[in-house]
């Protein structure tokens, strides 16, 4: 009907409202509240619209390609629960369809799985379970990983997995999905052809949350042997992970890696409060530290949020040596100490330390871009070209790439070290 060119007194417009839910049949009428809310939809959109439920993006995700516009949580007439409301998007206002070229090697993007929980504070577990995946998929060299800051942009989309396959340039998909209830959790995942859109592996998991490594551990192995006929039969490496003793440090952890990737001043303090209770849980988990330094450098260089005593660089700089000191593979204690360093100036020593993180982790977006900046910052800006174009192709959708390079810009003197500030 929007395609038809009629004059508009004489068009006629639709107001369409989508819901998924129990009714009760009566001869040939429909009631229940799945209906009423699907009226109550129906009047939140505007002429030509249409809004939908959670349950229809959640049960549309994969299958159908349309953008989505949140609207939240909305209290509806006659309905005792707020619903979760999306506006379909014209098609003109979507992302714009690229098509990145396939890697020689094969490569893999992983979807922020869905919390199938019910409760929107469990979202941070559900990212948590991808996350995971995603840094133990990371490890093979055989493979080519998206980073995580490129897949999450797709989070709470319906998004048909071809057009995932051409935007991000992978030839596979893994997509799934994270039911938590009380010491229980079930966790399920897909792997797809990106291409083809044909499902090459499933799996089912019900454990204990005790198990949930157990869990990790095997969603990437059964993922490995799937797509190793395409590998040409190359051994796949994994790299050894020691996962924390306790798994509510698990969860801060996680939790304060949700807060974090949201680039606020305040959400970049809650995630700091989350780490420090991850590892004053569990004073032997790595990542926590490393995490924790970097809320200080987003400090330093996106924030410029004052300080009394020790600055937030020289915290950044203890906090990556700790992490290093307990896990000398954690890239992320790497990247955050290349970058400390190169803001007190010790450009060779920034230099060594991405380069490190670079040959322990290839898949990681951010060792690459640390190892550019590394270079462009301290004399060498021929060499970073190509560490940044890496960067940009493992996770060309990442919204942290422009913060960097800009703060970088305003803030390095090109004759004199940095000191900590």
């Amino acid at each position: 009907m929007a395609e038809r060119t009629q004059p508009a007194e004489t068009r006629i417009e639709f107001r369409v409202g989508v819901n998924l839910g129990e009714v009760i049949i009566d001869g040939g009428d429909l009631f229940g509240d799945g209906v009423n809310i699907a009226a109550r939809l129906e009047a939140m959109a505007e002429a030509g619209g249409i809004c939908i439920s959670r349950t229809v993006l959640t049960q549309t995700r994969g299958k159908l390609d349309f953008p989505v516009e949140d609207l939240g949580d909305q209290a509806l007439k006659n309905i005792a629960q707020k619903v979760h409301v999306f506006r379909v998007l014209a098609q003109e206002t979507a992302m714009p369809e690229t098509a990145l070229p396939l890697p020689e090697k094969p490569s893999i993007a992983v979807l922020p799985f869905q919390n199938m929980s019910g409760d929107p504070e469990q979202e941070y577990f559900a990212d948590g379970i991808a996350e995971d995946v995603i840094t133990l998929l990371s490890k093979s060299r055989g493979l080519f990983v998206i980073a995580r800051n490129s897949t999450f942009t797709y989070k709470g989309r319906a998004i048909d997995v071809k057009t995932v396959g051409r935007e991000l340039g992978v030839r596979y998909v893994l997509e799934g999905s994270v039911r938590k209830a009380g010491n229980r959790v079930r966790v399920t995942a897909q792997l797809i052809e990106a291409a083809t859109g044909g499902h090459l592996w499933a799996e089912r998991y019900d454990r204990d949350l005790t198990d949930i490594f157990a869990v990790q551990d095997e969603i990437t192995a059964s993922v490995s042997a799937a797509i190793l006929p395409t590998m040409e039969r190359s051994e796949r490496e994994r790299a050894a992970r020691k996962p924390p003793e306790s798994l509510d440090a698990w969860e801060c952890y996680h939790r304060g890696l949700w807060h974090q990737a949201k680039v606020d001043a305040a959400e970049n303090a809650l995630a700091r409060g989350f780490f420090e209770r991850a590892i004053a849980l569990d004073p032997s988990f790595a990542a926590a530290y490393a995490a924790l330094a970097q809320t200080y450098l987003f400090e330093v260089a996106l924030f410029r949020l004052r300080h009394e005593g020790q600055t937030p660089l020289a915290r950044a700089v203890e906090h990556a040596r700790r992490s290093l000191a307990l896990d000398p593979t954690a890239v992320a204690g790497h990247c955050a100490l290349a970058i400390a360093l190169l803001r007190m100036g010790r450009h060779n020593d920034a230099m060594a330390e991405a380069d490190l993180a670079v040959s322990l982790d290839p898949n990681s977006a951010w060792a690459h871009a640390y190892q550019g900046f590394t270079r462009a910052f301290g004399g060498r800006p021929g060499e970073a070209v190509e560490p940044l174009k890496t960067a940009m192709r493992l996770s060309p959708f990442d919204p942290l790439m422009p913060f960097l390079p800009a703060s970088f810009a305003k803030t390095t003197p090109t004759t004199t070290p940095l000191t900590g500030r």
